[in-house]
């Protein structure tokens, strides 16, 4: 039997440049996560990203979009409902239109 291990934490976190900041990026350490973003342009310090490392961000508008799409559902943008259960009721059930209408 194989058993494969995944990590139970991430370990990136993809975020715009607008959150390129040292602070943030010493408090993510501390929680042992890298903060992936492109470097703000009137930076004093140095980059501390590589371009393999950024080249994630590029999948990040694959999230975003899904969101977007997720929130054309009234029900869902709007939580009506004050049980947890019903609300993700309705937020699978958007999600199975959206699978739907993308495969017909």
């Amino acid at each position: 039997m194989l058993l494969v291990l995944l990590p139970l934490a991430p370990v990136h976190v993809l975020a715009d440049r607008a959150y390129d900041c040292d602070w943030l990026r010493e408090h993510l350490a501390t929680l042992n996560l890298i903060l992936v973003s492109a470097h703000r342009s009137n930076r004093v310090k140095e980059s501390s990203n590589d371009g393999r490392v950024l080249r994630r961000l590029g999948k990040r508008w694959k999230v975003e979009r899904s969101i977007s799409w997720l929130h054309s559902y009234r029900r869902v943008l709007t939580r009506y409902e004050k049980a947890v259960y019903r609300y993700e009721g309705f937020a699978n059930l958007a999600c199975a239109f959206m699978a739907l209408s993308k495969l017909l």
